[in-house]
C-alpha cells in the first residue's frame, strides 16, 4: 500500500485498497484448499477497475483481495431439561494459506487502519465479506457465526477504533440438482481426479465453487464501494446530427443545447408475484422472468460430462442444465452487438454470465445458438407468490438471516 504522500499525489489517477474476505469452514484442510485456489489465481486475488474514457471522475482502481481462511469450532452440552444445546466455541484464523496448525484470533482484522494511510475516496477497512461453507451449511450454525461477527465489530468500535460496518455474510448454496450441500459434497468426493480438476477450473462444484463464491461476494462489495466513492454522473452526449428544437414558448433552442441527449441508467424490473423471476444472488435485483427464457428450451444432449457413482434417480449420470438461457437481449445488458462478451448485474455490477452469438455449450452437453447464458449459481429463482427480499445490499450493510433465505432449487 502506498504511503500517505504517494496516495495524495496519485489520488486523481490511481487508487489502491484492500478488501478482506473471511472464509469460514468446519475443517482446516478444506478452507486451505479454497485459499490455495484463490491465492494461486491472480484474477481472483486482485480486482482492477479501469473506467471508460468518458468517466473522468473515476480513477483507475487496483484492489487487493486478502483471503482469511478460518475454522469454526462448535461444541455442545445438555441443559437442565436434558436437551442438547449446540454453541460456537471459537473462530480461528489459520494463516494466509490456511496451513497453520495453531489458529489465532480473527479480531485484529476487524480493526480499521489509520485514516492517514487510506485513500478516503475508497475505504474498505476491516473485513468486508464473510463467506461460509466447507462443511458448514445449517441455518443454526450460520446464525451463530453471524452473531459472533457482529459482536466482534461492536467490540472493535468500543475499543476506540473508527466505526466499522458489519460485513456482507453469506453461506454457499447447493446447485439445483442437489437438495443440500452435504449431498453436493458427496457427489464431488465421488468424482475421479480428472473430474475434480475440471470442477476446480470451472468452479461449478467442490472447493472451486467455494473459491468462486468468495470472489463473487468480494466483487459485489468492491463494485458497490467504487460506486459510493465515485458516484456516476448523469452522462450527456452530443449528437452531431441533432436538429434544433422548439421551446415551449416557441423560441428555438440554441445549437449547443439542442444537441444534448441525456442517457439514462438501465432500470431493473419490479417483482411480479404472478411470474417466476430470477434475481441477482448478490444484490437481489430482479433481472428477468420465465417469459424471457429460451422457448422452446433446448433438449439435453445424449452425451454428457459424466460423473462416477450415478444415482438411482438418474442424477449425476447425464449432465444437468446448470444455466439459464435467454431468448434475447434485455435493456440492462447494454450493448451486446459484438460477437461475444460478459454480462454484469446493472445494480451491483457483479459478473452474471455471457453472450456468444456463435453459441455456447450447456453443462448438459447441448450446444445452444445463439447463447445468452446465465449460470444458476449467479441468480436466485423467485417462485410465484414468493416475496422478494430487499433489492439492494450496501457495501457495509447486512441483511439479517440472508444465509438462510429459502430459495427454490433450479429445474
Amino acid at each position: 500500500m502506498p504511503s500517505s504522500s504517494e496516495s495524495s499525489e496519485s489520488a486523481d489517477t490511481n487508487s489502491t485498497a484492500v478488501c478482506r474476505v473471511v472464509i469460514i469452514g468446519a475443517q482446516r484442510a478444506r478452507v486451505a484448499k479454497v485459499a490455495s485456489i484463490l491465492n494461486s489465481d491472480q484474477a481472483l486475488a486482485n480486482f482492477q477497475h479501469q473506467p471508460p474514457d468518458y468517466e473522468d471522475q473515476t480513477p483507475a482502481i487496483n484492489i487487493t483481495i486478502e483471503y482469511l481462511p478460518c475454522v469454526a469450532t462448535f461444541g455442545s452440552y445438555k441443559n437442565a431439561s436434558g436437551d442438547v444445546v449446540r454453541y460456537l466455541e471459537k473462530i480461528e484464523y489459520h494463516g494466509a494459506e490456511g496451513g497453520c496448525p495453531r489458529g489465532s484470533s480473527l479480531a485484529p482484522f476487524f480493526d480499521t487502519v489509520d485514516d492517514a494511510e487510506v485513500n478516503q475516496k475508497l475505504r474498505l477497512d476491516g473485513i468486508s465479506v464473510v463467506a461460509i461453507g466447507c462443511g458448514i451449511d445449517s441455518t443454526q450454525d450460520v446464525a451463530m457465526i453471524e452473531t459472533f461477527v457482529n459482536g466482534v465489530c461492536s467490540a472493535s468500535v468500543e475499543d476506540g477504533h473508527s466505526s466499522i460496518d458489519a460485513p456482507i455474510l453469506q453461506c454457499v448454496q447447493p446447485n439445483g440438482e442437489y437438495s443440500s450441500m452435504k449431498e453436493e459434497n458427496e457427489a464431488y468426493r465421488g468424482m475421479s481426479a480428472d473430474e475434480k480438476s475440471e470442477a476446480v477450473q470451472s468452479g461449478t462444484i467442490g472447493p472451486g465453487k467455494m473459491a468462486r463464491f468468495a470472489y463473487a461476494l468480494a466483487e459485489g462489495v468492491i463494485e458497490n464501494a467504487i460506486e459510493s466513492a465515485f458516484p456516476k454522473q448523469e452522462k450527456v452526449y452530443i449528437e452531431q446530427d441533432a436538429k434544433a428544437e422548439k421551446e415551449d414558448d416557441g423560441s428555438e433552442v440554441g445549437e449547443d443545447a439542442s444537441a444534448l441527449t441525456v442517457v439514462q441508467e438501465p432500470v431493473v424490473r419490479m417483482r411480479d408475484p404472478s411470474k417466476v423471476q430470477f434475481a441477482c444472488r448478490i444484490c437481489r435485483a430482479i433481472l428477468f422472468d420465465e417469459d424471457d427464457l429460451e422457448n422452446p428450451p433446448h433438449s439435453r444432449s445424449s452425451h454428457s460430462f459424466s460423473r462416477k457413482h450415478d444415482k438411482p434417480d438418474g442424477r449425476g449420470g447425464a449432465g444437468q442444465c446448470e444455466s439459464q438461457f435467454l431468448s434475447g437481449g434485455m435493456d440492462w445488458m447494454g450493448d451486446i452487438g459484438g460477437m461475444e462478451g460478459k454480462l454484469h448485474c446493472p445494480k451491483c455490477h457483479s459478473k452474471l454470465g455471457l453472450w456468444k452469438w456463435a453459441g455456447a455449450q450447456c453443462s448438459c452437453g447441448t450446444w445452444v445458438t445463439p447463447a445468452i447464458q446465465i449460470p444458476n449459481s449467479k441468480v436466485d429463482e423467485l417462485n410465484i407468490s414468493q416475496v422478494a427480499p430487499p433489492a439492494a445490499v450496501s457495501a457495509g450493510g447486512l441483511i439479517p438471516g440472508l444465509s438462510s433465505l429459502a430459495v427454490q432449487p433450479k429445474p
